[in-house]
């Protein structure tokens, strides 16, 4: 599935409510990652490997949906495209095909690891995360830009950087001043150089950029208290971010032919 996006009056869906655990949802913490251990891959999980991490593993069905949905992404493909089929899982639009719970895995979980989320590590060769949740956006690329390769022709097609950095972007492709929809975007942290954001360019407007990416912080719902929804910390989705933020700010664009010809 490919969703069209248009110029800066573009009216972007929002991902659904997802929970994983409805009844333990905003009373768990997210899924955490202990630091230095690798994440385990879907086979291992499947396998009831022993958890790399310090809460609880997806179930087996649970696993078999994320295979499911790991099979209908795009191939030969850019990798726009592949993570516009991401994006439409996460608000619902595959629901019908997949299932009713099929739009939670473009969030992340309060208890149990997303294994679809999981699997963007794959396309990785750090996969062992700092801190105690995963910072997933550069994987998320990475795994649209491998996923997009498949069946594509290796003389028109760049990899990706296999990091989980995002700032392992900042010098991939080629830079421009004129982005184009399904160029890379990436900041960085503003106090924290060796830390930053990246995804896909969908439109710019004035003071900021809509970026298509992965583990972006969710749209919330003002409550009649004051107060807001309780959301999970993560998720895919279309996101307006300022050229110059609180914390991030844009470092560079990059641009590849293969970003943009599928063949």
């Amino acid at each position: 599935m490919s969703l069209a996006f248009g110029a800066a009056s573009a009216q972007f869906l929002t991902p659904r409510w997802a929970q994983a655990v409805p009844e333990l949802f905003g009373q768990a913490p997210p899924v955490g990652f202990e630091p230095d251990v690798i994440v385990p891959t879907l086979d291992e999980l499947l396998a009831n490997a022993p958890p790399a991490r310090g809460n609880e593993p997806p179930y087996r069905d649970e696993v078999k949906l994320a295979r499911l949905i790991l099979s209908r992404a795009p191939t030969n493909a850019t990798a726009f495209n592949v993570a516009q089929f991401y994006y439409s899982l996460s608000t619902g639009l595959m629901d019908d095909e997949l299932g009713a719970n099929s739009f939670t895995y473009g969030t992340e979980w309060p208890v149990r690891a997303n294994p679809l989320i999981v699997s963007f590590f794959d396309a990785t060769v750090l996969r062992t995360p700092n801190g105690d949740i995963t910072p997933w956006c550069a994987a998320f690329v990475n795994s649209c830009i491998e996923q997009g390769l498949r069946g594509r022709s290796n003389s028109v097609t760049i990899g990706g950087t296999k990091s989980a950095a995002a700032l392992s972007f900042s010098d991939w492709g080629t830079g421009t001043e004129k982005p184009t929809q399904g160029d890379i975007v990436v900041f960085q942290h503003k106090r924290k150089a060796a830390n930053g954001h990246v995804g896909f360019f969908v439109t710019e407007v004035e003071g900021g950029i809509y970026i298509l990416g992965g583990n972006q912080m969710p749209l919330r719902s003002k409550l009649p208290d004051g107060t807001y929804e309780a959301r999970n910390t993560g998720e895919i989705n279309v996101k307006f971010m300022p050229r110059d933020g609180k914390d991030l700010r844009l470092l560079t664009f990059r641009t590849d032919p293969s970003l943009h010809d599928a063949i």
